[in-house]
């Protein structure tokens, strides 16, 4: 309202105001594949999570868990067995608590032992690989820009209807 009423004062007329989404500003597991180059180890089952906390897990297991939470990010040295086997349970609600996490980047160049591997490949959970050190990693996937693309089906959906809701189609098409 506020825009549209300083919009009109300069003698402009407001089609619409679309209002911030957080939701359109966090990147999937695949545009920090493609955006950050980052090779796949493993594609899981749906590279099309939203990853809306990035944690590194380098700390001890016990502890780390606690900050874990639904779509969450976890980027974790390669030689973390420990660490990389605790995710996978707590993906598959293996452990007292579930959570949906959104994917695994492993740093370092270093790939899991083969037993680790079976364990992601379990949690059908995306794994990238890259062989970069674990913060600038992080560094440069939290600083993404993110950009629609053709498969980010629900971020089309709530821009479809931020516009529906928030557009005047009709003066639009005027």
């Amino acid at each position: 309202d506020l825009v549209r009423m300083g919009l009109e004062k300069k003698g402009l007329t407001t089609l619409g105001v679309l209002p911030y989404q957080k939701g359109l500003d966090i990147p999937t597991m695949r545009e920090i594949r493609d955006s950050a180059n980052i090779d796949i180890l493993y594609e899981g089952e749906n590279l099309d999570m939203l990853a809306e906390q990035i944690l590194i897990g380098a700390m001890r297991v016990r502890d780390a868990l606690k900050f874990i939470k639904d779509n969450t990010l976890m980027i974790i040295p390669g030689d973390r067995d420990d660490m990389i086997k605790a995710v996978c349970d707590l993906h598959l609600g293996k452990l007292d608590v579930k959570s949906n996490i959104s994917g695994i980047v492993l740093s370092g160049g270093l790939k899991p032992k083969e037993w680790t591997v079976d364990f992601l490949k379990q949690s059908k959970l995306p794994v990238l690989l890259t062989h970069e050190d674990t913060y600038s990693v992080a560094s440069r996937i939290n600083s993404l820009v993110v950009k629609l693309k053709p498969q980010d089906v629900e971020k089309i959906k709530i821009i479809v209807d931020m516009v529906e809701k928030y557009v005047d189609i009709d003066m639009v098409m005027a």
